[in-house]
């Protein structure tokens, strides 16, 4: 008997692009109509989704844990760093970056020679805790978006300014709508930008929590999501 026929809600939160060839196989991409619902934080694909069959669509964006992201008013150890996964494109990004950045993640090993001459990369996925602690002892936390994903917007965008950390990320109509460009955190748009950021002065201390009370008053935690997602099943 079928999960519908005994009345039950069949629901995907699903936390990439179902068109990212990476991330996906033709049992998923031939699903679409089976779903009840489909949670995504893509909004901008929902039409692509409702063309291959998807009968509802919900938009709930990432979120912070509060028990794991919050702040440690660590000391600063470190200018810039980058905590994420590999990609071709992160690694040519960050390679125009004219400073010192510290790098965690899976994937590391695949970087280049000269890149992994140039920065310090760690090679390995740490901890939810680690990675809060590391977004408060850091000047500087470079977030770079997914694009294979076609993302707008990431866990760390909320995980940094939870932690207290200050937040470098790309601008766009999501990071838009949450923060404010040199008060609540600093934006680009191309790693010149990012150097140019670097390159000046701000009150890094007032970024930083001017960025952790938008975030974390703004019900951003994952129960907040999960209450969104509840609420549209009822």
């Amino acid at each position: 008997m079928s999960l519908q026929r005994l009345g039950a809600k069949l629901i995907n939160w699903n936390p990439d692009d179902f068109f990212n060839a990476k991330n996906t196989n033709a049992n998923l991409m031939g699903a679409f109509k089976h779903y009840d619902l489909i949670v995504s934080s893509r909004p901008h694909l929902f039409d692509e989704y409702r063309e291959r069959g998807a009968k509802q669509l919900l938009f709930i964006d990432w979120y912070y844990v509060p028990e794991l992201h919050h702040p440690r008013h660590n000391q600063f150890q470190y200018n810039l760093t980058f905590v994420g996964s590999w990609s071709p494109f992160r690694e040519e990004f960050i390679s125009k970056i004219q400073a010192p950045v510290v790098i965690w993640g899976g994937g590391w090993e695949r970087a280049s020679g000269s890149f992994k001459t140039a920065y310090q990369v760690n090679a390995k996925i740490i901890s939810q805790e680690e990675m809060s602690s590391i977004f408060s002892s850091s000047k500087y936390n470079l977030n770079l978006i997914t694009h294979e994903n076609r993302d707008l917007s990431n866990l760390r965008f909320f995980e940094v300014c939870a932690s207290g950390g200050v937040l470098i990320t790309e601008r766009n109509e999501s990071s838009n709508s949450y923060l404010v460009d040199g008060e609540d955190c600093l934006m680009y748009k191309t790693a010149e930008d990012v150097n140019r950021i670097l390159a000046s002065s701000f009150d890094l201390s007032k970024i930083a929590q001017s960025g952790y009370q938008k975030i974390t008053n703004g019900k951003n935690s994952f129960s907040d999501r999960v209450e969104q997602l509840l609420e549209a099943l009822h």
